[in-house]
């Protein structure tokens, strides 16, 4: 956040200077216009007085030579009409000294503002620099903020990489302590399948021995022996469960995070999800798993699975369910397990429960 505030003032200066700049580059144009249009004006002001000097020349030379002509006159004339003629003379002498003296004050006048539009386009041309400076410092400026906020958003991106590398350990770590618990579940039931058939077989060859030994004794000996084949086969179907079977399953109940009606709406595709991933989560076929009510509140689905008891407790409570095939059914969105236990009423008997319609 620090960082962002950083970026929005150095924006905001770097604006306020783009705007400051280009108010002065406008007003030194203007400036610069005003110079050349009075440099203009000066330069027909120097041709007007170098036209004026020019006939100055011309009046003085024609003066001279009115002036050797009246001398001349003079000489041939009578004194009264010479001094008349030299009054003249003087009078249109200092008219011209006049209209010269003007035609100079004008001719400083020029130079005068001409020196002053010099000085005006120097101070003009100094404040362009200045300016010109000051654009290339909000460039670095502007540069630099870019380049921060670049940096920051490279450090939020390492970040929540970071925290996803950490949320998918902490996933793996538990989907590998849940594999292990089922694992162990496993191999207890293993286990124990294991020894009831040792017990039926010693069983089996104990009243084996009985027969052999005693002909009076054979009924009996048959009647252990039944009893401890059907022992034995009982035990060989323990081997696919977590206890000897009484004829009844284990129907558990799980509350999964989804919206019921979008549920309600597409059911056979849903009771395919639900019943591929109960059934990749035991290790059975997904013919065994049956699908038995659905409710709302969530969706709350009652299901049992063929041959096999103890369904919540080697599902874990719930952390030992697999929801990827009901994730993709939900959309892509994770679906989550909010509990998994026995439902109300225990175990049934098979013949007891009929598939969901």
């Amino acid at each position: 956040k620090k960082g962002g505030r950083s970026d929005d003032s150095s924006a905001e200066e770097c604006a306020r200077l783009r705007t400051q700049l280009a108010a002065q580059a406008a007003g030194a144009r203007t400036e610069a216009d005003r110079a050349k249009a009075v440099a203009s004006e000066a330069a027909a002001l120097r041709a007007e007085v170098a036209e004026q000097a020019a006939e100055l020349l011309a009046l003085r030379a024609a003066a001279a030579e009115h002036e050797r002509a009246l001398q001349h006159a003079a000489d041939s004339m009578s004194d009264s009409a010479a001094a008349q003629s030299r009054e003249e003379l003087k009078v249109y002498m200092k008219a011209a000294a006049d209209s010269e003296r003007e035609r100079q004050a004008e001719r400083d006048e020029a130079a005068a503002a001409l020196a002053a539009e010099r000085e005006r386009s120097q101070q003009l041309e100094l404040q362009l620099a200045d300016g010109a400076e000051m654009e290339a410092a909000s460039a670095k400026a502007a540069k630099r903020a870019a380049a921060e906020a670049k940096q920051i958003a490279q450090e939020a991106a390492d970040a929540r990489i970071a925290i996803a590398v950490a949320d998918a350990e902490a996933a793996a770590k538990a989907a590998v302590e849940a594999a292990e618990e089922k694992a162990e579940a496993a191999e207890r039931a293993a286990a124990g399948a294991d020894e009831a058939r040792r017990a039926a077989e010693a069983e089996a060859a104990a009243a084996a021995e009985r027969q052999a030994a005693s002909d009076s004794d054979a009924t009996e000996a048959r009647r252990q022996a039944e009893a401890a084949a059907a022992e034995l086969q009982a035990a060989r179907d323990a081997t696919g469960a977590s206890s000897a079977g009484s004829g009844e399953e284990e129907v558990a109940e799980v509350v999964l995070d989804m919206d019921f009606e979008a549920v309600a709406a597409a059911r056979s595709d849903f009771d395919a999800a639900f019943c591929r991933d109960v059934a990749a989560s035991l290790g059975v076929d997904v013919g065994a798993v049956s699908l038995l009510s659905l409710a709302g509140g969530s969706v709350v689905a009652r299901f049992r699975v063929g041959g096999v008891q103890g369904v919540a407790a080697q599902l874990g409570g719930g952390s030992g369910l697999s929801t990827g095939a009901m994730t993709e059914f939900n959309g892509g969105s994770l679906v989550g397990v909010k509990s998994l236990g026995p439902a109300e009423g225990g175990a049934v008997a098979v013949a007891e429960v009929a598939p969901l319609a």
